[in-house]
């Protein structure tokens, strides 16, 4: 007879083979798709001939530390959505990174990252869910609690959310409380209304099923010029399939703007653990 300290540990260890085997199904063979082709016009002053994702940060262009996040934790491919200097891109990366190969797809003209992401799913197949990376944003976030969060909410989209008060750049996130997603709105650039509280706000990292892939391809039409908020509202994905957020209080920055770059920068000179 198993007593009760005993039987927590061989329960403790069921789940974690659980979990861990749910990882390792969830994430085999797992794409990560991330928009590169914007043109960081406010970003300009601090450089003004590379790509955005190429920002460099402590001798190394910012787009490596997202290649390093996500490569450690099990990502095998990353397609790079690039238009604006994407040479430099794919001059300084070719074909790989560490284990993980690299491809691109260019876009002729800018199509916003709904555009983009159709795009993409229009010319490369993908057999697993994907992830789906701005190319300027730093999220800490895991991709265990990621597919613990699509597994356990038996969801079709996941969302990684911080907590913000900046509309203005962010949007805003709607959720129920079991956290399925009810609204997204759109950054309100023109905006100078002050929010005194916290609100949840995309991070810039989601996590799609292979059904929302499938629908895509089979009733989308590539060539739009679209955000991912509108791609999302036009498409009915929020109200047809099941979109969760993950709330996380994990490391979040995004460089689109030099105050927050400088930050970063200082950040990975001075060798911090926030970013790595």
């Amino acid at each position: 007879i198993i007593g009760g300290t005993e039987l927590k540990k061989v329960k403790k260890t069921i789940l974690f083979s659980r979990n861990r085997a749910r990882q390792v199904i969830f994430s085999k063979g797992l794409t990560a798709i991330i928009f590169a082709g914007g043109l960081g016009r406010r970003l300009r002053t601090c450089i003004s001939d590379l790509p955005k994702p190429m920002a460099p940060v402590a001798g190394r262009p910012f787009l490596e530390y997202l290649f390093d996040h996500w490569e450690q934790q099990g990502v095998q491919r990353f397609v790079l959505l690039t238009c604006y200097l994407s040479e430099k891109i794919k001059a300084h990366f070719g074909k790989k990174y560490k284990n993980a190969k690299i491809t691109y797809v260019k876009e002729k003209k800018l199509l916003g990252t709904g555009g983009a992401l159709i795009n993409c799913l229009k010319k490369i197949e993908l057999k697993t869910p994907a992830i789906v990376l701005n190319g300027d944003t730093f999220f800490k976030i895991d991709l265990k609690e990621i597919i613990s969060c699509a597994h356990d909410k038996k969801a079709d989209w996941v969302i990684g959310l911080f907590k913000s008060k900046k509309i203005n750049r962010y949007g805003k996130v709607v959720l129920k409380k079991n956290s399925q997603v009810t609204c997204i709105t759109s950054p309100k650039r023109n905006t100078t209304k002050k929010i005194n509280e916290f609100f949840w706000a995309n991070g810039g990292v989601h996590w799609v099923s292979r059904k929302v892939i499938k629908k895509i391809n089979n009733n989308c039409k590539a060539g739009e010029i679209l955000n991912l908020e509108s791609f999302l509202d036009k498409q009915k994905i929020l109200k047809r399939f099941r979109v969760f957020g993950l709330k996380s209080a994990r490391f979040f920055l995004d460089i689109g703007i030099p105050k927050d770059y400088q930050i970063f920068c200082k950040i990975k000179e001075k060798g911090s653990t926030h970013g790595n």
